[in-house]
């Protein structure tokens, strides 16, 4: 496949594209995510972090791509031209539904169906179907099957593994390329040979199936990958601060979000508009936001009870953090396939990262909140 299109990243260098591709980057879909966020109010903390979705989307095409090179040996050679125009067509549409700032507000203002119903509606959109159009009537079905895991479809087996691709916990591009990327911006010292780490990738037999898995000397890089999502977890991703704007963010949008703006219209710079306006009436979570107030202070307790005397003048923090799944096939030096937690017993005791429950307060009530719910230091 010829791709005669390039742009300059400064994660993965060059990231080349096709004429088809070049019409989906340049569509108003996916433009918008230019004005996204990838790390939400993050640069509150971090500074560096005002990478956005639109790089990332980019990002996650290459790596997914890498990926499909590194594996295509053992997939069926049958239209594998044709797959692999999907899944890096899919790896750029995977995060089109996201609301300004990200996952921030997501659960309280996208409550059925999250960013990827959104991602559903937009692949679906006109002026992205007249693209979908050109590589056939299934085209459009293939590319939502692969980049958004709600849609509902029934997957081949096929289907099934180059979504992993994209998805997997250990070995997806999205995760790859956001553990990557979001170290890079913030400048935290976090790495894995992600190189070492596509280049060691096999299609395994894993029960009745097959799926990604990878040598045995690739074990380490997934380690790796997995030490470093705890780190960023453990220091950038829940950072105590980083969390009390975010939730700022979280009440903010949830009082004064207009959700009735045409979709492609909502991007941080109408929030951050909002903030501004907001902020000269007195609303306390805008000032916050514009460093204008002090952000609530975090109280770790150790059961957050009873705290409906103190009104808004507490918040509990709604981070959330889903576990992810270690258990993969590996491919021994001896060429037999045995289970990720023989082939590695330290990956299992890798924590997942995060905190305990965080509480906020107002700076005026943090002494008398830390005595009302025994909280420790």
């Amino acid at each position: 496949m010829s791709y005669p299109f390039k742009i300059s990243d400064p994660v993965h260098g060059f990231i080349r594209f096709n004429a088809l591709e070049q019409r989906v980057i340049d569509s108003r879909p996916f433009q918008r995510l230019r004005y996204i966020r990838q790390m939400g109010v993050a640069y509150l903390v971090y500074p560096g972090a005002n990478h956005t979705r639109f790089e990332h989307s980019l990002g996650v095409m290459e790596l997914v791509t890498r990926i499909y090179d590194a594996i295509c040996h053992d997939l069926p050679q049958e239209k594998s031209a044709y797959w692999l125009q999907i899944l890096r067509l899919a790896a750029l549409c995977h995060d089109m539904g996201h609301l300004p700032f990200s996952h921030t507000a997501e659960k309280v203002l996208l409550p059925n169906g999250g960013h990827e119903q959104m991602t559903l509606e937009l692949i679906r959109s006109e002026e992205l179907s007249a693209i979908w159009q050109e590589l056939g009537e299934e085209a459009e079905n293939a590319i939502i099957k692969l980049a958004v895991s709600e849609a509902g479809f029934k997957l081949t087996s096929l289907e099934k593994l180059l979504s992993q691709l994209i998805t997997d916990d250990n070995f997806g591009a999205d995760r790859i390329d956001y553990l990557i990327r979001d170290a890079f911006y913030t400048g935290v010292g976090y790495r894995f040979d992600s190189r070492q780490l596509v280049d060691t990738l096999r299609i395994l037999p894993d029960g009745d199936a097959l799926s990604l898995g990878v040598t045995e000397g690739g074990i380490q890089s997934v380690e790796s990958l997995w030490i470093t999502r705890y780190m960023m977890y453990s220091r950038v991703y829940q950072h105590p601060k980083s969390r009390a704007y975010a939730n700022h963010m979280i009440r903010f949008m949830e009082r004064h979000y207009d959700k009735s703006l045409p979709y492609l219209e909502q991007t941080d710079f109408v929030v951050l508009t909002q903030l501004l306006e907001m902020a000269k009436k007195g609303d306390y979570d805008a000032r916050v936001l514009l460093k204008m107030e002090p952000a609530y202070e975090a109280i770790l307790c150790k059961e957050p009870t009873n705290l409906s005397k103190f009104g808004e003048k507490v918040i509990i923090d709604s981070a959330f953090q889903r576990k992810g799944k270690r258990l993969f096939p590996v491919l021994s030096e001896e060429g037999e396939v045995i289970s990720s937690e023989e082939a590695s017993p330290f990956l299992s005791e890798i924590p997942i990262g995060g905190k305990a429950i965080q509480v906020y307060a107002h700076p005026e009530f943090t002494k008398q909140l830390k005595e009302a719910l025994e909280c420790v230091e």
